[in-house]
């Protein structure tokens, strides 16, 4: 048995498209909510979110500047509970970690991506849809902190230990929301860190997912899937 793990709002319908499509037939979806919290750029109303959003978002915002206003607090919180539902079906339902794949949409992808790279597990892949990579500082410095293929030091002293995870990270090229300098800095830091990154940039699209979308991630979870079944079969 398969699992994909993915924020539950940008997920559902997909899922639903897949499966009616005979896609995917003997893969476990987990697809969690957001839980309510009071978000500043929403006035400070009670919305669901996976993580305060701070200051402004566009494309004229810089990375720094993105990374300097990150709620640390709250993503580390949204982490330990993404850490907690990986963990629950590698320990009590025998999933192997190399086949969970974890992935979602904007907050979603954000969250996943942070949560893949910083494992005490490797996982089988990320997909990262309309998303960066967050506290991206502490990421990088935990990384360099470890020699050959070893462990990093620092907040995240697991970032360099599941390199053999494949990443996808697919944005719009006309997003109102995210700065595709954001997408670069990420996926080079990423890539830095030796994982391997497949990245696109959809042409004429915005904060949202098309079919181009659908097709790379249902070719991406088949790619990582055959991956993880054949690392199994050979322990």
């Amino acid at each position: 048995m398969d699992l994909v793990i993915a924020e539950v709002d940008s997920i559902v319908p997909i899922v639903r498209n897949w499966q009616e499509s005979g896609l995917f037939q003997d893969t476990k979806f987990i697809l969690p909510s957001a839980p309510a919290i009071n978000v500043t750029s929403a006035g400070g109303r009670s919305i669901p979110a996976w993580f305060d959003i701070r200051g402004e978002r566009g494309p004229h915002v810089t990375f720094e500047t993105l990374t300097r206003n990150s709620d640390e607090e709250g993503m580390l919180r949204s982490r330990d509970f993404f850490l907690s539902l990986v963990r629950d079906e590698v320990d009590k339902h025998a999933v192997p970690a190399s086949q969970v794949i974890m992935g979602g949409f904007s907050q979603g992808s954000v969250m996943s991506l942070l949560t893949g790279l910083t494992a005490d597990v490797q996982l089988g892949g990320i997909f990262c849809l309309c998303g960066y990579l967050p506290l991206a500082d502490a990421v990088r410095e935990s990384g360099r902190g470890g020699g050959g293929g070893g462990g990093g030091v620092g907040k995240f002293p697991h970032v360099k230990e599941g390199t053999g995870m494949e990443v996808l990270m697919v944005n719009g090229e006309k997003d109102p929301i995210m700065n595709l300098e954001w997408v670069g800095k990420s996926r080079n830091i990423v890539k830095e860190l030796g994982y391997h990154v497949d990245s696109s940039i959809i042409p004429g699209l915005g904060h949202s997912i098309n079919q181009d979308v659908l097709a790379k991630v249902a070719a991406f979870i088949k790619r990582v899937q055959d991956k993880g079944r054949g690392q199994h079969d050979e322990l």
